[in-house]
């Protein structure tokens, strides 16, 4: 990895990240929560949404994101000691707790920006990762709202350590980890010029396979 020569796409994967997260935050924060919240309507409606509730739905007056959950899960009250019956759970989050969701997509196109992936003969490849990027968030965001609504009942109604154990670990896996990891591991796949620069001895073809 020479980070001196000028065919390094690293300096310009940091600029346009830069840039575009910049861009992103100040001017598109609002209208690409919005494109998220529309992209996951139909897939947590399927997923998770109970009978006769939305699974998402956006609070007019406040901007924070609701989340109807089905559940159906027996846990037991520590005040009372009965077993009650949880079918579903509503929980909420701000706008910038979502906007990690978003992120992706701006890190993802600056990567694919330094290796001329707007070009035309690499656009399609491009979409095809962009399209990747924008499943992995509607699918962080659903388990995002699982994994929050679960913790809320677990929480109120008590539950067994592992439990609670799992769902942190499966909560920062979610949140701290895939918004941030994905967009890399995307372009590392869908893009050649990023495996011939992270791992040229994989990219590079044994000598007798030569043409």
């Amino acid at each position: 990895m020479n980070l001196t020569n000028p065919s390094n796409p690293v300096p310009r994967a940091v600029i346009g990240c830069v840039l575009g997260l910049t861009v992103w935050w100040f001017l598109l924060k609002r209208a690409t929560l919005y494109a998220l919240f529309l992209l996951a309507f139909l897939p947590m409606d399927i997923l998770i949404g109970p009978p006769a509730l939305k699974a998402v739905a956006i609070n007019s007056q406040t901007d924070r994101w609701v989340f109807n959950v089905a559940l159906n899960i027996d846990a037991k009250d520590p005040e009372t000691g009965k077993v009650q019956h949880a079918s579903s759970m509503e929980v909420d989050a701000t706008p910038d707790e979502i906007a990690f969701f978003v992120s992706g997509w701006f890190v993802y196109l600056a990567l694919a920006f330094a290796v001329g992936g707007f070009g035309k003969k690499k656009l399609v490849s491009t979409a095809k990762g962009f399209a990747i990027q924008l499943a992995i968030s509607v699918l962080a965001l659903t388990v995002y709202a699982y994994v929050n609504a679960f913790g809320s009942v677990y929480a109120d109604l008590g539950t067994r350590p592992g439990s609670v154990w799992f769902l942190k670990w499966l909560y920062h896996v979610d949140y701290l980890v895939v918004p941030f990891f994905a967009p890399f591991l995307i372009a590392l796949i869908v893009h050649q010029e990023w495996r011939d620069y992270f791992l040229p001895k994989l990219s590079q073809a044994p000598a007798g396979q030569k043409k």
